[in-house]
């Protein structure tokens, strides 16, 4: 077996490619190019990513149009959109469409058009609440923009049934419009601007993209360490690589049976009945267990066989000198005896 550092060294490599893979890439989709570079000037609302983009001047021009080639897709579906509503949308066309900084969340996407889509991208708090605060007058006849139009015309319109309702009442919430409006394309997030852990719909093109450290923390955290749970993908790889504890089973009889790294279980116990040809045998005696004595039981033992013992020395004096008159001892000869001896029992 291959030492643990050769192991950590290997997971180590495949991090960091994995890194380098996820980041200032495109995505393979339709408008897309195949890799980032400046372009000499993007339009208005995608102008940020000039220095760094994924799309070209056509497209970012496109995707400030009523009704552009991009999608067909139309945005008074259910009457006119306020400008200040459409702005977020333009922003969020100009960030799908150009931002070399959504690697950690580009998955392969089943459709006609696309073979690669971006999922649960934690979109800064800012930028829901204030996209869902500019378009809550507006109103719309889904929740879900990504599918399920009617598309005979050539272009998107409301699925027979379906009404229009005010916006509020399809999206409560800025989190049910960022999360369902694109199935599920972004997250939303209690991070704010600047934090490095959520990305920005729309920035100064003045300054740098604030994005591009995002991607590098998630590449490395993972996608799902916003929810906490990056430390954990390479939990199981460490368990692994840790050699199994030592442990010891009961054993039938109450001792321990010690076991080495396979984990072995412990033995069967024995049958009940002999089989035919055997005999019984006698089941091993338990341990006794001995209960301890305290101390001043101890004590109360010795200064008692100490008294017995007085005693029967003084029966027997007495039952010689009653026999024996003329041997009798002085009195109060055998007082100081007993007492001595019982002092010098006291004290060991």
């Amino acid at each position: 077996m291959a030492p643990q550092w050769l192991w950590l060294n290997l997971l180590g490599v495949l991090a960091v490619a994995a890194v380098r893979e996820s980041l200032n890439v495109c995505m393979d989709a339709k408008h897309h190019k195949k890799e980032p570079g400046p372009e000499d000037a993007l339009h208005s609302q995608c102008s940020p990513w000039k220095n760094n983009s994924c799309c070209t001047f056509n497209t970012s021009q496109a995707a400030h149009e009523e009704q552009s080639y991009l999608y067909n897709f139309n945005w008074h579906h259910c009457g006119g959109m306020s400008g200040q509503c459409k702005k977020h949308f333009i922003q969020d066309t100009c960030l799908y469409e150009c931002s070399p900084n959504l690697g950690p969340w580009i998955n392969t996407a089943d459709n006609s058009w696309r073979k690669e889509r971006i999922l649960d991208v934690p979109l800064c708090q800012e930028d829901c609440d204030q996209w869902w605060e500019d378009c809550k007058d507006q109103m719309t006849c889904k929740e879900n923009w990504h599918k399920g139009w009617d598309w005979t015309t050539g272009t998107n319109r409301c699925p027979h049934g379906s009404m229009c309702q005010p916006w509020p009442l399809v999206f409560p919430h800025p989190k049910d419009l960022c999360e369902k409006i694109w199935s599920n394309s972004y997250r939303y997030t209690t991070f704010r601007r600047g934090s490095g852990r959520c990305i920005q719909m729309w920035f100064d093109p003045k300054e740098d993209n604030p994005n591009a450290k995002v991607a590098k923390y998630y590449s490395r955290a993972g996608p799902l360490a916003a929810a906490g749970l990056g430390p954990a993908l390479l939990l199981p790889a460490f368990l692994v690589l840790q050699p199994a504890p030592r442990q010891c089973f009961p054993s039938v009889l109450g001792g321990a049976v010690r076991r080495g790294p396979l984990l072995l279980p412990p033995p069967p116990p024995p049958p009940l009945f002999p089989g035919p040809g055997e005999r019984l045998r006698p089941s091993p005696p338990l341990p006794r267990l001995a209960r301890p004595r305290r101390r001043h039981q101890v004590a109360r033992r010795r200064r008692c066989c100490c008294c017995c013992s007085c005693a029967a020395g003084r029966s027997q004096r007495a039952r010689e000198s009653e026999a024996s008159p003329e041997h009798e001892p002085a009195s109060g000869a055998s007082g100081p005896g007993c007492a001595e001896r019982g002092r010098r029992q006291r004290r060991r």
